[in-house]
């Protein structure tokens, strides 16, 4: 028997756990005789924002929130032949396209990330335990609520299409040959920002380094194949 049980935990910004998401899908199929014409649109949007009290405890070491939207949306025609004859073949084209936008941040208090630290030398050296940064920083200035805020931010923007065929034949009841091509491009682009923290502390605890603005990333390639069997 499950008993009920207590948690002390602290979170400053609240708790929250909110997802939107819309998703829709259309699917088409076209007799043009010799052979089907199909259909397949895809697109998705979606919102996310999530908060919780990471180290589960009455102190605020680290209140971690999250937050990103997006869409996706993905189209494919394929054309498949109607023969019933030993001669068999389809080919098609699909296309996808995808946007990210998401934020982190991690919340602590400023006096308890010194107190980590800084007591973690004091013990060993034989220092005095210090109980704040300004024990130890002489010209430390606390932010308005005492916390120490470090952010992160993330864009991605991914592109693709693919163009295939594949031909078939029976040469028996039991005895096939085909030979399918795919040609495959893609394009990803990526960025990152990691703001430098309000406080005087600076990147302490989560990242150890601050970007000056988005820092940006593409990669592009392409991926011919071939298969026969």
């Amino acid at each position: 028997m499950a008993a009920d049980e207590e948690l002390d935990s602290d979170i400053s910004e609240g708790e929250r756990d909110d997802a939107d998401i819309l998703t829709l899908g259309l699917f088409i199929d076209y007799d043009l005789g010799f052979a089907t014409l199909s259909s397949n649109t895809g697109y998705k949007d979606h919102d996310y924002y999530y908060k919780e009290d990471y180290d589960g405890t009455p102190l605020s070491i680290n209140n971690f929130q999250f937050q990103q939207s997006g869409e996706y949306f993905q189209q494919e025609l394929r054309l498949t032949s109607n023969d019933d004859g030993p001669l068999s073949w389809y080919t098609g084209v699909s296309y996808y396209d995808e946007d990210l936008d998401a934020d982190f941040s991690a919340i602590g208090s400023e006096d308890l990330m010194c107190q980590y630290y800084l007591n973690y030398y004091a013990e060993y050296y034989g220092y005095e335990f210090y109980t704040g940064c300004s024990d130890y920083y002489y010209d430390f200035y606390p932010t308005a609520d005492g916390m120490l805020t470090e952010s992160g931010k993330i864009k991605g923007k991914y592109t693709g299409w693919a163009a295939y065929a594949n031909v078939g034949f029976d040469i028996t009841e039991r005895i096939s040959l085909e030979l399918g091509a795919r040609y495959t491009e893609d394009e990803k682009e990526f960025s990152t920002w990691v703001p430098e923290p309000d406080s005087y502390l600076g990147p302490y605890f989560t990242y150890g380094f601050a970007t000056d603005g988005y820092i940006t990333d593409k990669r592009s390639g392409m991926t011919p194949r071939s298969a026969v069997w």
